[in-house]
This record gives structure tokens, sequence and C-alpha cells, in this order.
């Protein structure tokens, strides 16, 4: 007799790929507090911010343009291209600072924050890095529950008791509920099973999915 399999691991894996994805790191800003704006697609790494008020005052535009393609490519050999002896020695410090950053937080690092230039830099390395790792550890432990959530889910499936199904999480109950009972439905050609589901919805799916026999036509 033709059984229906309703896979649930799709359900599933989109819940676990959503809590895998990882969120772009909060950009740093140059010491002296003259910032550049770089425009590009954010990543991981730490970006600048716009000019305030003040360095557009002593910037002239093609320095500005420098010290944005310094910090963007990380290359020191556009701060040369600054006229302004006191912004271009800024400009190296702030790309030094950048490419120390992105480097402790790629390896979650804290002992290359010393490297950063002062102290207030060397703090927010620490903290930012505290909050990757922290970030780390709750997306490792849910992806841990997830895979639990899937081989309980499956378990249940197998042993074919839909009541169980009360036992998982809401996102799955559904998948869970359908892989039972409308296998149970087809294998007894009797889709009044799908009515023991937990919600109208997940009923009304389950006898839309149920295959009647060739001798015994869909009602």
């Amino acid at each position: 007799m033709k059984t229906n399999i309703i896979l649930i691991l799709a359900v599933i894996s989109a819940v676990f790929l959503a809590g895998c994805q990882e969120e772009t790191q909060q950009p740093i800003k140059s010491t002296s507090g003259i910032n550049v704006t770089v425009t590009e697609e954010p990543t991981e790494e730490a970006k600048v911010e716009s000019p305030t008020s003040i360095t557009t005052k002593i910037m002239s535009e093609t320095d500005r343009a420098a010290y944005g393609a310094a910090l963007q490519l990380e290359d020191t050999s556009y701060c040369d291209k600054i006229s302004e002896e006191t912004v271009k020695k800024e400009c190296k410090t702030s790309v030094s600072d950048q490419i120390i950053l992105n480097n402790a937080l790629s390896k979650g690092d804290i002992e290359t924050c010393k490297n950063l230039s002062n102290t207030d830099q060397q703090e927010a390395c620490k903290i930012k890095i505290e909050v990757v790792q922290k970030e780390e550890l709750a997306r490792l432990e849910k992806n841990k529950k997830m895979e639990e959530l899937m081989v309980k889910t499956n378990d249940i499936i197998h042993e074919g008791d839909v009541t169980k199904c009360l036992e998982v999480d809401e996102e799955v109950r559904p998948g869970c509920e359908l892989n039972i009972l409308v296998n149970a439905a087809s294998n007894n050609q009797n889709p009044a099973l799908c009515e023991q589901a937990s919600t109208k919805e997940t009923i009304e799916t389950c006898k839309k999915m149920y295959t009647p026999t060739s001798e015994e036509p869909a009602e």
C-alpha cells in the first residue's frame, strides 16, 4: 500500500540555519576622532564612520579620499598622499589599529588588543571580543538544542505515536504530526485519522495529502 513520507528536515534545517547567521562587527573610530566615509557593503571587519564637521574643515577632498582609501584597502601608502601632516600621521595609526582590531576579532584573541595605539582602543577591543565569544557560545548552544530536537522528532516519527509530537517545539510539531498521520491515514485508507492532529491547519493539510488507493477514490 502506498505510503506518503513528509520530510520535516527542511523545516528544522530552516530554523537551524536561521540561528547560524553571523552579525557584522561594529565600526571603529580613528584615535583622534578623525573619521572618513568608506562606501562598501558591510562585512565582519571594523569600519570607520562619517567625518565630523571639524574633520571636514581640516581635510580637503583629496585628503579625505586618500584617508578613506587607506582604511578601505588597509594600505598606509594612501596616507602618504595626504597633505596635512597631522592627518597623515593619524591616518597611519588608524589603519594600523583597524588591521589589529580585525585580526583580534577574527581570532578572538584579547592579547592582540594590547597592540592597539591607546588604552581606549584596547579596552573597546576586549569588550568586542567578549561579545563575539558570548554570541558564539549562544550559537553553539542553540545548534546543539536543534540537533537534539531533530533526533527526538525523528525518533517519535519512527515510533508512530502522534501524541508524543506534543513534546517537541511548535515549529516542528506540524511536520512530526503530518509524517505520522498521513502515513497512517494512507496505510489504513482512513483520512479520519488526520483528526488526531493538534491544530485545524494540520488536520486540513493531512487530509489534502492523504492518498487513497485506486480501489477507494478520494472523497
